[in-house]
């Protein structure tokens, strides 16, 4: 509804992202270790990109969701929002 209405844009379902680290065997330089999966992913209307991962509860936050968390934020500089 959001974006019929204008408010966002480029609204994705189940987008990944490459986790990777620095190896010495790749030409690239590095490899990718594991994938998250954003729930959700959209511009909004001042143009900044939203990754959003839904959550019912601390529950659901396990250890290796922690970690891509991490990872993601220090890997590319994307904070996902939680909701």
């Amino acid at each position: 509804m959001r974006e019929r209405i204008g408010d966002i844009s480029d609204l994705r379902r189940q987008v990944p992202y490459d986790l990777r680290c620095p190896v010495d065997w790749n030409p690239t330089g590095q490899a990718v270790v594991a994938t998250y999966i954003a729930d959700f992913v959209f511009v909004d209307s001042k143009g900044l990109t939203h990754v959003q991962d839904c959550k019912g509860g601390s529950a659901t936050k396990t250890q290796v969701y922690m970690l891509k968390k991490r990872w993601l934020a220090i890997q590319s500089n994307i904070e996902i929002e939680e909701i």
